[in-house]
């Protein structure tokens, strides 16, 4: 046909993509969007782990369960009881949202056969947002998984203290997450390489 000009296919635009250092743009698939209230980090994880971002309390009490069955080895990783008494407090959102998660995860992890936790609108002031690297071990090994967190001021690869991953790398559980705009945590699809 004359005057049919070939469609050309751009490439995808990914979010946030320019605030990843250019030196990881062929390793990253797909940045993807959590929302934005303070839980953003824990959005980012549960996430990764496949529960809907919506179950970020979740995250917030298995880390809790986590610094307090580990207590000693972590008061030791974070140099002293009160960097660890400040983590622990930093997962609590308030005393009656903790009552109410509480409650909710009980419920979902002791009744529901599926891992769904009921929307909880709180938000999170700045003392409860996730920080890496504090909180890098304690989700790496929770999930008994790699932990990615890549950002422009600093990209860091957690893996766990208690356990070493599978020799098989295609059985290795990883959770990518990006830090962007110096205070938000995105979902990050890596692209792996066949070895």
């Amino acid at each position: 046909m004359e005057g049919h000009l070939p469609q050309i296919l751009l490439p995808k635009s990914i979010p946030f993509f320019d605030q990843f250092p250019a030196g990881h743009h062929p390793y990253i698939l797909d940045v993807v969007d959590v929302k934005a209230d303070g839980h953003c980090g824990y959005r980012a994880v549960v996430a990764k782990l496949g529960m809907g971002e919506e179950s970020w309390a979740v995250v917030r009490m298995n880390l809790l369960k986590e610094l307090s069955e580990w207590r000693q080895e972590y008061v030791e990783l974070f140099d002293g009881d009160e960097r660890y008494e400040y983590l622990k407090k930093s997962l609590l959102v308030d005393h009656m949202s903790m009552v109410r998660m509480a409650k909710t995860l009980s419920f979902v992890l002791c009744i529901s056969p599926f891992n769904f936790v009921p929307q909880l609108n709180l938000q999170a002031g700045t003392d409860k947002w996730m920080t890496i690297p504090d909180m890098e071990y304690v989700i790496a090994n929770r999930y008994n998984a790699i932990l990615v967190s890549l950002s422009m001021i600093q990209s860091l690869t957690i893996f766990l203290l208690r356990t070493q991953p599978p020799s098989n790398f295609t059985q290795h559980r990883i959770i990518a997450i990006g830090h962007v705009h110096g205070n938000y945590f995105v979902q990050v699809y890596p692209k792996y390489i066949k070895m």
